[in-house]
């Protein structure tokens, strides 16, 4: 026979259980919720000087050989003893040892076996690169004497791709490849989408030069999208492992606008006049902070620096040189060995140091000093007026 305290007692182990799943079923809901958007306010920046964040500057030129045509200039990487320029028009990749000097090209050579005729993107490593072609949907492993050691093929043409031992990360900006998703995964034959497109900006996509960013310090992956403020993040097994969505206020691109004018003039126009953000120029993983650079449509590059916690933002409305002394617009596009790296065109480079030094007196120990940037300047000042590239390497002081 039940007593009333049997029966109590059993309602009361019942209740606990449904308590107990609704409170696991809403973490768990909690848990797949978007992060809201991360506010920038872009009107609240200062300026700082080089040298809070920096502890070394250091000029290199690249110098492309007459005889080795690059034509358009497009995704610069680096390894220890390598630098590595991708040519977006002929589609070849011309690679450069650590003092800027050319070593080999990796051409595009045709549509057959162990070739590629168009490369989409490339990933270096510490003795081979891959090279992808999304048209003949393969990607190719080189070693650096330009000599095929694998054929991968893909069953996709996407704009950039990231590869490790655990399988194959794939972004195809908003064209639809697989089941309307922007990124996908493929592991041991299983493809899974991580991100959906944007339906309504469906067929608008901007050439994402750097694609895929490794981060050495979190062991992670990291891809900014470059029709919206999003960067996704994922793990060294290619989980997408969090989203993360940045709101800069009255200084957004709506997305009903970028719809409407597409890619025409009156979009750039409709951008200056409201000096908005098209879209995030970089993000840098560093060591405890993000490094992002955005472009106010005709005004000068902000640099914003976000703890990896998320709890502190600055932006900075003007970096000065206070180290050499030599001006120029502040934009890294990436970071390697504990360096945030900036190409400029060597001309351009000769023009904006003429600009800032021209008429002053330079010590002649700074002439002298193989690291100074007048030293640089007048051991190369020919080969700066021509077709080459100079890569400025800023220490981190993290």
């Amino acid at each position: 026979m039940l007593t009333s305290s049997h029966f109590n007692q059993n309602n009361m182990q019942k209740v606990i259980l449904v308590i107990f799943i609704s409170s696991l079923f809403m973490s768990c809901r909690k848990s797949q919720r978007p992060e809201a958007a991360i506010f920038i306010d872009l009107d609240s920046g200062r300026e700082s000087k080089l040298s809070e964040f920096f502890e070394e500057l250091e000029y290199l030129l690249l110098d492309v050989p007459d005889s080795i045509p690059l034509v358009k200039v497009w995704k610069f990487d680096m390894s220890t003893d390598k630098i590595f320029v991708s040519d977006r028009e002929l589609n070849n990749v011309l690679i450069f040892d650590a003092f800027g000097q050319f070593k080999n090209i990796i051409k595009a050579t045709g549509q057959g076996p162990n070739e590629f005729q168009s490369m989409e993107d490339y990933q270096i490593f510490d003795d081979h690169i891959y090279v992808l072609d999304g048209s003949l949907r393969k990607i190719l492993k080189f070693d650096f004497e330009g000599k095929v050691k694998d054929e991968i093929r893909i069953e996709f043409h996407p704009y950039n791709f990231f590869i490790n031992e655990s399988g194959i990360l794939y972004y195809f900006g908003n064209r639809p490849s697989f089941e309307y998703q922007s990124v996908v995964s493929v592991k041991n034959g299983s493809i899974d989408g991580l991100k959906e497109i944007q339906k309504d900006l469906e067929g608008l996509n901007y050439s994402s030069v750097y694609g895929f960013q490794y981060d050495i310090y979190d062991r992670n992956v990291l891809l900014k999208l470059d029709t919206s403020y999003e960067v996704l993040i994922f793990d060294e097994q290619l989980n997408k492992e969090r989203e993360l969505k940045f709101d800069f206020g009255r200084y957004n691109f709506p997305d009903e606008k970028r719809k409407e004018f597409f890619m025409g003039y009156e979009r750039y126009a409709y951008l200056m006049e409201n000096q908005m953000i098209e879209m995030i120029f970089s993000f840098i993983p560093l060591k405890s902070h993000y490094l992002m650079i955005v472009n106010q449509t005709g005004k000068p590059a902000k640099t914003i620096f976000i703890d990896k916690k998320l709890d502190d933002i600055e932006v900075i409305d003007k970096m000065i040189n206070d180290m050499d002394g030599f001006q120029g617009n502040f934009s890294p596009v990436f970071q390697k060995n504990g360096n945030l790296i900036q190409v400029k065109g060597s001309r351009n480079f000769y023009n904006e140091y003429l600009e800032n030094f021209s008429g002053k007196s330079i010590d002649s120990a700074l002439i002298r000093d193989p690291k100074s940037i007048h030293h640089f300047f007048n051991k190369h000042k020919e080969k700066l007026k021509g077709d080459h590239y100079v890569i400025i390497k800023n220490r981190i002081k993290e």
